[in-house]
């Protein structure tokens, strides 16, 4: 049986190649332990938005999706979910981002603004029957009081602030001395940068007009899930190439990087495209095979990308 080997947990410190790579399951885990415990903060954040997730699927299972007069619990839990897990995310990348100490805690108590709120907000108002960010809209304009109506206002300055925030921490990655010695990575968090980036005009288009359907059949709802995890999912294909590197197996990483992030990028513009046209989301055309096949080329990258590291830390 393969025994775990002694990592060097300190891998926030960018620009410093680190040997050897994590070899094994437990190896990973205690990896990300590590890298989560120096941004404690935010990991509690995240965890805190997984648990709320959880609540609201309980209350899902108890009450039914929907709290009348128009709180959509699923939403809710849809919507912590996703911010539990972004902000993890942030947890692991914001170390990396080569901000000074100051300027990282400057950047991470004004994204707290946006999550904690957003959090709060959401699944209040939720239990409480109102839509949190548009109570009254479209029809009953006299559901929730006049502070219910002025919070779903605030949380679209705590989403601009946000986006503000993010473009800010986009662009560290986009410097040549941040992860110097693994550009690999750094070029998978680009694309993932990228993709929220995109996420985020998503979300603008919703707050502008008030909803997720467009036109007849249209919904942004996919385009903008395809944006929001590509943070997740491009950078751990990085991930997964550095620790080839280390192993000396890969070749041509940088083409295997530029092709799933490509693919993850072209399926979130499709999925874009097909819901500002009106048109349903996997409906059969032209767009939604441009979606199936950007996603399809992601995960075949990651799958093998994943299998080759698995053979060199064997070998």
């Amino acid at each position: 049986m393969d025994q775990p080997v002694e990592i060097d947990t300190t891998y926030a410190e960018a620009g410093v190649d680190r040997r050897p790579a994590p070899r094994t399951v437990s190896d990973v885990v205690a990896l990300l332990r590590a890298a989560l415990a120096r941004e404690p903060g935010l990991s509690a954040v995240g965890a805190a938005g997984l648990v709320v997730a959880l609540l609201c699927l309980i209350a899902v299972a108890v009450r039914g999706s929907f709290i009348p007069p128009e709180g959509k619990m699923q939403d809710a839990a849809t919507f912590a979910f996703g911010v539990g897990v972004f902000t993890l995310t942030v947890a692991l990348l914001l170390p990396l981002a080569g901000f000074s100490e100051t300027g990282r805690t400057r950047w991470r108590r004004l994204f707290y603004i946006f999550t904690v709120y957003g959090l709060l907000l959401e699944s209040i108002q939720s239990f409480r029957g109102l839509d949190p960010r548009f109570p009254g809209r479209p029809s009953s304009t006299d559901v929730g009081s006049t502070l219910d109506k002025i919070a779903g206002p605030i949380f679209g300055l705590t989403a601009a602030l946000l986006t503000v925030l993010f473009v800010i921490f986009a662009v560290r990655f986009f410097r040549n001395d941040v992860l110097r010695d693994r550009p690999v990575l750094r070029l998978g968090i680009r694309y993932g940068v990228a993709a929220v980036v995109l996420s985020f005009g998503v979300g603008i288009i919703m707050s502008v007009i008030a909803t997720r359907d467009v036109g007849d059949s249209g919904n942004l709802l996919l385009a903008h899930a395809l944006g929001v995890h590509g943070i997740q999912l491009v950078p751990a294909v990085g991930l997964l190439l550095y620790w080839g590197e280390v192993c000396d197996v890969f070749r041509h990483r940088t083409t295997w990087i530029h092709a799933a992030g490509i693919g993850w990028l072209a399926a979130g513009a499709a999925a874009l495209v097909q819901a500002l046209a009106g048109r349903p989301p996997l409906e059969i055309s032209g767009l939604t095979a441009v979606i199936v096949t950007g996603v399809a080329v992601w995960a075949a990258v990651a799958g093998y990308s994943l299998m080759s590291w698995r053979r060199a830390a064997h070998a």
